[in-house]
């Protein structure tokens, strides 16, 4: 009672176009009636779609689908319509015959009036859906922009002041640590919240030919950048003031590009496991078990790599937190003056009281890092060629994943 005339389309084609009230008697007459328990516009939009969750189920349905073009095409209803415009048009051939324009010769020329639109204009569509609809929703814009900035806040009450004695030193990789796992997890399981109904409807989409996979992946990282920018500067600065880190420039926009990369890594994990397994679950799962798995190996700060086994230290390296952990730690303890007291007095000590092994946050470094690993261009890049190695794989699975699927 809401629609005065309803228009059902599959596939370019008519399987309803008239006013609302004939529609129950004309799928009734086509012998598809409408329960009396159902929503008759939802169960007509439903007979009305191809469904793709199985080949049998598609063919069953495309054969529905099929039958009801028919039935339309062959109702009073359309028959009237044609009569009205004066022209008997019952088939999609002579539809199309009303765009056919003369040549240079005097032939007729059969033009195709809907263009394709180029890859371009297709990444721009989707990238703008994406971003209107995480927009439209408050839980979804929480959870990708201020999630993080108030698990920072948390992380302040615990890390309040760091202070430049010897203890600020397992304090400090305290908090490194907790960047590590609270940012990884958070946009990891951000993703498998977010990623399973656009990757769903690119499933349906795609399985017309709408677009490819690749330019779904472009448009899903793309419109997820703004939101993690922002994200990684609330972080950074929250982190920074609150714990009472060095307000040092180059340290900042360290630590803030490495947030923002570990943003990316958990996120496009997330997204290629989602592609591997449908069941969100699962993919949830083992997400979290190789990010948590992944810093405990890799990270540096619960044991030093030289105290592991070596075919363990070597699998290490395939690990971006081997990286992001050495960055971090390097970045905050490098030129760091560690003040050493004598307990229950205020006199400094001397560096070789066994009380104050480390008098520098250099001298720690040394002892826990390699020399390689207090290479900040060697390890952003090891980060950076893990996610692009991460990228890369995602648009293969996603491609296999197609082709398998449909």
């Amino acid at each position: 009672k809401l629609f005065h005339h309803v228009l059902l389309m599959n596939d370019g084609e008519l399987v309803w176009a008239g006013p609302a009230e004939r529609m129950l008697n004309h799928f009734e007459s086509a012998s598809f009636p409408c329960p009396l328990d159902a929503n008759p516009l939802q169960f007509f939009v439903n007979l009305s779609t191809i469904s793709h969750h199985s080949p049998q189920e598609k063919t069953v349905t495309s054969t529905r689908v099929e039958l009801l073009k028919e039935a339309y095409r062959a109702c009073d209803y359309f028959k009237e319509v044609c009569s009205e415009l004066g022209t008997q048009v019952q088939t999609q051939s002579q539809i199309r015959s009303f765009t056919s324009h003369p040549s240079s010769d005097g032939e007729e020329e059969s033009k195709d009036p809907y263009e394709r639109p180029s890859a371009l204009t297709k990444l721009r569509i989707l990238t703008e859906r994406a971003m209107l609809n995480t927009i439209r929703t408050r839980s979804a814009v929480f959870a990708r922009a201020f999630q993080l900035p108030v698990l920072a806040l948390v992380l302040v009450f615990f890390f309040t002041r760091l202070g430049s004695g010897e203890r600020s030193i397992q304090d400090r990789n305290g908090l490194m640590l907790e960047t590590l796992v609270e940012i990884s997890l958070a946009s990891a399981v951000t993703a498998v919240t977010l990623c399973p109904p656009l990757r769903d409807l690119y499933d349906r989409e795609s399985s017309e030919g709408m677009y490819s996979s690749s330019l779904f992946l472009l448009s899903y990282y793309i419109h997820t950048i703004p939101f993690t920018a922002i994200s990684s500067v609330l972080w950074t600065c929250i982190i920074y003031f609150g714990c009472g880190l060095k307000l040092e420039v180059d340290r900042v926009f360290i630590y803030l590009a490495a947030v923002f990369l570990l943003h990316l890594l958990g996120e496009s994990l997330a997204v290629l496991l989602l592609g591997v397994f449908a069941n969100v679950t699962i993919a949830d799962s083992i997400t979290t078990f190789l990010i948590m798995t992944s810093i405990v190996l890799a990270s540096g700060v619960y044991r030093v790599s030289e105290g592991m086994p070596a075919w363990l230290d070597g699998i290490s390296y395939l690990s971006p937190f081997r990286y992001s952990g050495a960055i971090l730690q390097y970045n905050e303890l490098h030129s760091l003056q560690i003040s050493c007291r004598v307990p229950n007095t205020t006199i400094a000590m001397s560096t070789e009281n066994e009380v104050c092994p480390w008098t520098t946050g250099d001298e720690y470094l040394n002892d826990t890092l390699s020399p390689w690993q207090q290479d900040f261009a060697k390890n952003f890049s090891g980060l950076m060629g893990i996610l692009a190695f991460y990228y890369i794989f995602t648009f293969i699975v996603f491609a296999v994943r197609r082709r398998i699927l449909y």
